[in-house]
């Protein structure tokens, strides 16, 4: 499916992503006393309970903590990991290198995208790659960027970037072969006989694991999604997968 040289400048991403605060509570009396944002998340309630009516019980509380890390007006970073696949001189892939960002918000968006655009001025053709990262990794990403005053490089200005010319490759998309549907990351790593990143934590468990203080653990997942992603693309080419050690 993807030529060597096509895997070799694809740059595999993937965020966690925890509520803004510990519990409702604490958000709550964190608002300024002339703030919006509980009347929004209210609305926001709403919405979700239309789209997801198997959450139609949890009040504004339960919503809030489940639901408001997916929204970076609710929400918090957690890590960002990037991973590029390395491969020897007769081509065959042979490691995955990963470098993780986290701590500060705004210190860990800067450094991340920093980066980013650094990658981007040596190798203008860099694919970033990730599992529904078109609907939310980057598009968290470059939320949180704009809320944080944080600058995005211009290959992120997605409104003004036509579909066919953007950075993004998403797997998710990949997945659906022209069909209507996906997988999930976990779904189509066991379809096709890759090791699962689910194994020891399911993304619904990353806040509540971040307000327990287990950031490690947190990073170690968001890194095995990176991995598990880039052997979905190796799988796919036919070329032999890594195991998450190397």
């Amino acid at each position: 499916m993807y030529k060597v040289e096509e895997l070799k400048t694809m740059l595999f991403i993937d965020i966690e992503t925890a509520s803004s605060h510990a519990d409702y509570n604490e958000w709550l009396d964190s608002l300024p006393s002339n703030s919006n944002m509980k009347s929004w998340w209210d609305e926001k309630c709403k919405a979700i309970r239309q789209e997801r009516p198997d959450l139609i019980k949890l009040n504004e509380e339960g919503l809030y903590n489940t639901q408001s890390p997916l929204y970076p007006e609710w929400a918090r970073l957690v890590c960002i990991s990037m991973g590029q696949i390395k491969f020897n001189e007769l081509d065959e892939p042979v490691d995955f290198k990963v470098r993780t960002f986290s701590g500060d918000e705004k210190q860990m968006l800067e450094e991340f995208l920093g980066v980013l655009g650094t990658i981007f001025s040596k190798v203008p053709s860099i694919k970033i790659v990730g599992h529904y990262i078109k609907g939310f990794d980057i598009p968290f990403i470059c939320r949180k960027a704009m809320m944080l005053g944080v600058k995005l490089p211009h290959q992120l200005h997605m409104q003004k970037i036509k579909p066919w010319d953007n950075c993004l490759l998403d797997t998710a998309e990949i997945w659906k072969f022209g069909g209507w549907t996906s997988a999930k990351l976990g779904v189509v790593c066991e379809s096709l006989g890759i090791p699962s990143p689910k194994e020891q934590m399911e993304g619904g468990e990353v806040s509540s694991n971040y307000w327990k203080g287990n950031l490690d653990q947190i990073i170690q997942y968001c890194e095995r999604d990176v991995k598990a992603t880039g052997n979905v693309l190796l799988r796919l080419s036919g070329m032999t997968v890594l195991p998450f050690e190397s």
